[in-house]
């Protein structure tokens, strides 16, 4: 009897996700998204987001988290964090979205014309509105529910792969912090951005360790198609803000 009841607890617990396929992942995107910013096109400070370089890899590890999310946020929610990770990305790549929410700063000199708003700034606008109705939705959809067990897990979860999809676009400005750091000229640039730099990888380390749990304490919905691989790149989507922060740092200081 007393097998019989191991077994069976034993049967309901999910597979083990192995770690190391997990930290294969986040090696893996580091690597390409680097390199693909590394080759990308100088540009001004003011330009677009070149859509053919940084912006493929991250349609790329967003739709792959989309597929293969670990998450228990079921379809609706995984639709959900795909509209607004796309509208994120809007923000992101639209260069002209800044003129129709924000109008132009004035530089206070006459005869001048006035200066636009960052790529980073308007897309961080348009994240805390994201993030905003995301709450909104995530908690009125919850509320809509019939059966409304497991509402934390549900929420929590529908919340958390909202987060990830809206924040993985900031690696849309990465070519900024290279081409800025290929600008700067001496000056406080090259210092910003080293430890901009050097921020972002232990932030990446610290994720990489939280991952860890993450692989661990995973529970996927029966079926689920490939969840380490959804788990190996939540920590690289979340380190997207970051990102967008450091190149509008090392921007200005150019």
């Amino acid at each position: 009897m007393i097998q019989t009841q191991s077994s069976a607890q034993t049967a309901e617990q999910p597979d083990a996700i192995p770690f190391p396929r997990v930290v294969a992942v986040q090696v893996c995107a580091y690597v390409v998204l680097v390199a693909v910013s590394a080759c990308s096109p100088l540009r001004d400070l003011q330009g677009a987001v070149h859509v053919a370089y940084t912006t493929v890899p991250v349609v790329a590890a967003m739709a792959l988290f989309t597929w293969c999310s670990s998450l228990r946020d079921g379809l609706a929610g995984r639709v959900i964090a795909a509209v607004a990770g796309a509208l994120s990305l809007a923000c992101a790549v639209g260069q002209s979205l800044g003129a129709l929410f924000f109008p132009p700063r004035a530089t206070g000199a006459e005869g001048t014309e006035p200066v636009g708003f960052y790529p980073q700034e308007t897309w961080a606008a348009g994240v805390v509105g994201l993030l905003v109705a995301l709450v909104l939705v995530s908690f009125a959809r919850q509320m809509a529910r019939e059966d409304r067990s497991h509402l934390i897990r549900s929420l929590s979860h529908g919340v958390t792969g909202g987060v990830a999809m809206i924040a993985a676009p900031g690696w849309c400005f990465l070519p900024d912090l290279f081409a800025a750091c290929r600008a700067a000229d001496g000056g406080p640039a090259p210092t910003a951005a080293s430890v901009a730099c050097a921020v972002i990888v232990v932030l990446a380390v610290l994720l990489a360790a939280a991952s860890y749990l993450w692989a661990r304490d995973a529970n996927p919905v029966e079926g689920a198609a490939h969840p380490w691989l959804g788990i190996g790149l939540m920590p690289v989507m979340f380190l997207g803000p970051v990102v967008a922060v450091a190149s509008l740092i090392v921007t200005l200081l150019v």
